[in-house]
């Protein structure tokens, strides 16, 4: 993104308080998976820099321990996560379909659990009867597209920002 283009954007979440969440994300996922080893689902679209991050911030132990895998949700091989403790990882959870259909197939193919970690909640997209994931970096209103860090279609940034 050019200057004349970094105008039409605000910043919603900078890099420093995107990167102080994730710590205290990383540190509730290690005390809750310190007794079983954890596989990291990284969603590809919009959750490779969350969980890039993320697992960069996890404390020595839970990370050394740790399978980490990129799952496209369409493309996803169950059977890879059979008998195993599994944490989605992805950008933003909006309706809550990505997460419901990969929670489905990753208990069909024999998880022994599943829960899910979003950067970003934009709590008014969810489904109707569906639960929001475990662990949530920040809450967000729905309303404009989000975009940087990865999500959206501009990757190239450190921090969340809308549209103006």
């Amino acid at each position: 993104m050019n200057d004349e283009t970094a105008l039409d954007y605000l910043e919603i979440f900078g890099e420093e308080r995107i990167q102080l969440r994730i710590a205290k994300l990383a540190k509730r996922i290690a005390d809750d998976y310190q007794y079983c080893k954890l596989h990291l689902a990284i969603v590809l679209k919009d959750g490779f820099m969350f969980g890039s991050d993320l697992i960069r911030a996890l404390p020595e132990k839970t990370r050394d321990g740790a399978q980490i895998g990129f799952v496209d949700p369409d493309l996803i091989m169950v059977k890879k996560f059979r008998d195993s403790d599994v944490l989605i990882v992805d950008g933003i959870l909006e309706s809550g379909e990505t997460f419901d259909r990969l929670t489905q197939n990753l208990e069909l193919g024999g998880a022994s659990t599943v829960r899910a970690a979003a950067l970003v909640w934009r709590k008014g997209l969810l489904r109707s009867g569906m639960n929001p994931c475990r662990y949530i970096g920040f809450e967000r209103d729905g309303g404009a597209q989000l975009y940087g860090y990865g999500i959206g279609a501009s990757p190239g940034h450190p921090d969340v920002r809308i549209r103006r």
